[in-house]
């Protein structure tokens, strides 16, 4: 029931692919052997800070998140993967924790290294492990062979907080989906932001990062991970496909 609410929701990943939550949830659950969900927050997009804001001021929705998505796949053990400066975030999460009622999942903490590459899933699972944090070959996933080669669902930190809300209400949730936003760059005001999903980039631009002191040259809607776009493509709605369409991509939305 859990994964079908999310399904009609429409919720995807906030990790930079943006694959529907359900199906990641809905691959964990098929497979036989002790399942585990483990927390990306090992945020390494260049100018994304979303994340560590998500673990600072919302732990709690992300334990509730950890919590449901653990429940739906059937594990009874959680891992939040946090970089090894990410000292604010973990004593976020941990006093959040300390209240927290996860109807006896298990979840610990663990400061990885601060590589680029550990935010990627299977380099995650191998630094959990031990060992070089360094991706593997795929297949298989991680939703097979993943921690200690047993079901391992690994969703981003700002993907389970917008878990419960999802859940909650899935038609009001996909009516009105929001993102966070990293601006960063020639702006006034740089900084993270909600954004409703279809906004043009120009107006994220101008209403949430007070405009530029002398006009817009190159937008990079996902960082360096994706091409940049200028004049009237500035007019494409923040959304995935939109700007896939134009040749870019969305990501972690670090633009």
């Amino acid at each position: 029931e859990i994964i079908e609410r999310l399904r009609a929701a429409g919720l995807r990943g906030r990790g930079g692919g943006w694959f529907p939550a359900w199906q990641k949830w809905q691959a964990v659950r098929a497979e036989a052997g002790p399942a585990i969900v483990v927390a990306n927050g090992a945020e390494s997009e260049p100018g994304s800070a979303k994340d560590q804001l998500v673990m600072i001021e919302r732990p709690r929705q992300v334990l509730e998140g950890l919590g449901l998505a653990a429940r739906a796949v059937g594990a009874g053990e959680a891992v939040i993967y946090l970089k090894s400066a990410f000292a604010r975030p973990q004593s976020a999460l941990e006093a959040a924790l300390a209240e927290a009622d996860l109807d006896g999942i298990e979840v610990r903490i663990h400061r990885g290294d601060d590589s680029y590459v550990s935010g990627e899933e299977t380099a995650l699972l191998e630094g959990l492990e031990g060992r070089r944090a360094w991706p593997r070959p795929k297949p298989p996933l991680p939703s097979a062979v993943g921690f200690q080669g047993r079901p391992t669902l690994v969703q981003n930190v700002e993907t389970l907080s917008r878990v419960t809300a999802a859940l909650a209400d899935p038609d009001a949730y996909r009516a009105a989906e929001t993102t966070l936003v990293t601006l960063w760059g020639h702006l006034r005001r740089p900084g993270v932001y909600e954004v409703p999903l279809g906004t043009p980039l120009s107006r994220v631009i101008d209403e949430f990062g007070g405009g530029t002191p002398s006009g817009v040259g190159l937008v990079f809607p996902a960082g360096p991970s994706a091409a940049p776009l200028a004049g009237d493509d500035l007019l494409t709605p923040l959304d995935p496909e939109a700007l896939k369409a134009r040749g870019s991509a969305l990501g972690t939305a670090s633009i």
